[in-house]
């Protein structure tokens, strides 16, 4: 039992440390065509599939046998919706061989309308927008360019954040700083949020003057999972992390911040972890209580290897070097904390002033 609660701790307390492998990249690795088409003529259903073709623009994977391609959707209520097909629109397009035909990978849930089939394009008569050979972080650009076709509306901008969530792109680190002078207030958020994931402690800064209008609707959810992971240990952005949780308190801004707290716990954060003691979220005051009892464990942030500072906490000989009442007090999660909970705040709220003085010297 104690090991199986340790895993899901240590499972929270690093779900958020790094962003998975890009759902773009899936669907570039998994694809055996990907081209920027244009939807020519209407749709077919039969069989609970929807036919349609696309004149072949540029190809950016694999090889088109023909200028125009048929193109299928099996599953969700795309399948049929014919009238939903916006014949003449342009588009990147990821395919897989099928049996005779081309077979749609959708950019987003199966469920989506026919839209949620590709990603909007400008190239079809612009003219081709890469030269040579079609790299993968040069179709990372494409679908982050497709924001700027069109006026995206918030549930788009979602999508391209959580389909392209990897900071490893240099596309993606080149769109952060363009996006975050966009005149749209919703690219504005994209950008901050990517610039945060790549540990801009400035872009963090911005951060709570953005909360008052964010806080409650779909885009904050785009700027607390890079606050959660941050991982950059540094005056600035423990300071800005504070102001975070203090600024977003009672919202979604406060539980991010105050995981970046738990996980950095460095002398600057002592301060903060102390103040949400207070917080009137549970999960926001065990937060406070394991930042603290890792920064008397004396163990490192947990960045880079979550793994190694946990089996060190846990170590019985590092909890040896404790008072008998601090170990006692060392905790991060499990099935009494309701219970213990006011004893555990009570004593952290004593404890925690002890330490921030002797991190200072006092």
């Amino acid at each position: 039992m104690r090991h199986l609660v340790w895993t899901a701790v240590l499972t929270a307390l690093t779900c958020c440390s790094s962003y998975a492998a890009s759902a773009v990249i899936e669907s570039i690795g998994s694809a055996d065509l990907i081209i920027i088409g244009e939807i020519t003529g209407p749709g077919t259903v039969a069989n609970g599939a929807l036919s349609f073709s696309v004149s072949v623009k540029r190809v950016l994977k694999g090889s088109a046998a023909a200028p125009v391609l048929g193109v299928q959707f099996v599953g969700g209520p795309a399948s049929r919706q014919t009238a939903g097909v916006p014949s003449g629109v342009c588009g990147v397009f990821f395919l897989r061989q099928g049996q005779g035909q081309w077979l749609v990978i959708p950019r987003s849930d199966p469920q989506s309308p026919v839209a949620g089939l590709f990603y909007p394009s400008d190239a079809c008569e612009a003219g081709d927008p890469l030269t040579g050979a079609a790299t993968t972080d040069d179709i990372v650009g494409l679908v982050l360019h497709s924001l700027y076709v069109g006026v995206p509306d918030d549930g788009y901008v979602l999508q391209v954040f959580h389909s392209v969530h990897s900071t490893d792109s240099p596309a993606v680190a080149s769109a952060a700083g363009q996006l975050s002078s966009s005149a749209r207030a919703n690219l504005q958020t994209l950008g901050l949020a990517w610039r945060i994931a790549l540990g801009d402690d400035s872009a963090l800064g911005e951060v709570p003057a953005t909360i008052p209008a964010l806080k409650g609707g779909p885009l904050g959810g785009v700027l607390v999972g890079p606050i959660a992971a941050y991982a950059h240990v540094g005056t600035a952005g423990v300071k800005n992390l504070g102001a975070i949780a203090t600024q977003g308190a009672g919202t979604p801004f406060e539980y991010a911040a105050s995981m970046a707290l738990r996980a950095l716990h460095t002398t600057d954060a002592l301060p903060y972890l102390q103040q949400l003691l207070d917080s009137a979220n549970q999960q926001v005051r065990l937060n406070a209580i394991a930042g603290l009892s890792m920064a008397l464990l004396d163990v490192p942030p947990l960045i880079g290897d979550p793994q190694g500072v946990f089996e060190r906490a846990l170590n019985p000989a590092v909890r040896k070097k404790l008072s008998e009442a601090d170990g006692a007090h060392v905790y991060f999660a499990g099935p009494d904390y309701a219970s213990r909970e006011p004893e555990l705040i009570a004593w952290w709220k004593a404890r925690a002033p002890q330490m921030i003085a002797a991190a200072a010297g006092l």
